[in-house]
């Protein structure tokens, strides 16, 4: 049975399903996908520069852009040859009891539109990111992706999986993680 065929198969029963009442739910499921780092730097010796961040929760009242954007703006001007990403893009919403209080944009796609819009950028450099736990919640609630949503607009951003996936640059080899679970 072909690819093609097995797709158009699982679309069907799907439709059926949902046409007689299942609720169904599309989660993500944690990646280890692999991503070659592509720089037009040279890796110099055995130093290979990073720039890493999680949880940046934008969207959040709690948010810090201004940090944020300075911490880019320091990895510039020492030359990193990619900036890493280990989830929590945004802030989300519905993730966790009275969450809706501490955000100040609302919806999956608003929240996209301002990641697309405010994450900072360094010029040649791209930033690798894992979805986490709050980048999924849309996923779960109406089928939406967020951060492919906000890579697909940025080419300056790659998506490498969900909770997890290795980056490869030049010799090294570092797993990006986010842990699903604890607390904000």
């Amino acid at each position: 049975m072909s690819e093609e065929r097995t797709a158009e198969q699982i679309k069907e029963w799907l439709e059926y399903l949902q046409g007689n009442g299942y609720n169904l739910v599309k989660r993500a499921v944690a990646t280890d996908n692999r991503v070659r780092v592509k720089t037009d730097r040279e890796v110099a010796g055995k130093t290979i520069k990073l720039g890493i961040v999680a949880d940046t929760h934008l969207c959040s009242k709690w948010q810090q852009l201004t940090y944020l954007e300075e911490f880019y703006r320091y990895c510039a001007k020492r030359k990193v040859v990619a900036m890493l990403h280990c989830g929590d893009l945004v802030s989300a919403e519905k993730v966790y009891l009275g969450h809706e209080y501490e955000i100040f944009i609302h919806g999956g796609t608003e929240q996209a539109e301002y990641a697309v819009k405010n994450y900072p950028k360094i010029t040649g450099v791209k930033t690798y990111i894992i979805a986490g736990n709050h980048d999924t919640k849309y996923l779960s609630l109406v089928g939406f992706d967020l951060v492919k949503y906000v890579c697909d607009r940025r080419p300056d951003m790659e998506m490498v999986g969900y909770y997890g996936g290795t980056i490869e640059a030049g010799p090294l080899k570092a797993y990006l993680l986010h842990c699903d679970g604890s607390v904000p």
